[in-house]
């Protein structure tokens, strides 16, 4: 489910992300040393991190490491403790891929939602 949360980032953040093509605004790159940035935003805005991927900048080109991660909402779990949880997971994720890749150069995609409506929310805890 693609969701225009770009749109909504203040330049400071939204700066440094980069799309991976020009047609696919919802693929956007964050260099990872700027995921806590993005994270406080998520957090701040009662959004929830649902996963995403990593890549590696290669000259120009980036490259899919084919390491990612995701959060699920738990059964009855409530929409503000998920999205907290969520945003903490990322943040520990991230920081075990910096210790193991090691990396100058890693970037992140990331898929955020802000909280559903009911009728969205029957379809995710049917799951």
């Amino acid at each position: 489910m693609a969701e225009d949360w770009l749109s909504l980032l203040p330049d400071e953040v939204r700066q440094f992300g980069e799309p991976i093509e020009p047609d696919l605004p919802f693929e956007t790159l964050w260099p990872l040393s700027k995921a806590e940035l993005l994270s406080n935003w998520f957090a701040s805005n009662n959004y929830a991190v649902i996963g995403g991927d990593f890549y590696f900048k290669k000259n120009s080109d980036f490259v899919h490491s084919y390491e990612g991660w995701r959060c699920d909402l738990n059964k009855n779990e409530m929409w503000v403790n998920y999205s907290s949880r969520s945003v903490a997971e990322m943040l520990v994720k991230f920081s075990k891929v910096s210790i193991a890749l090691a990396k100058p150069d890693v970037w992140f995609t990331v898929v955020a939602l802000a909280k559903p409506n009911a009728k969205q929310l029957a379809i995710i805890y049917a799951r």
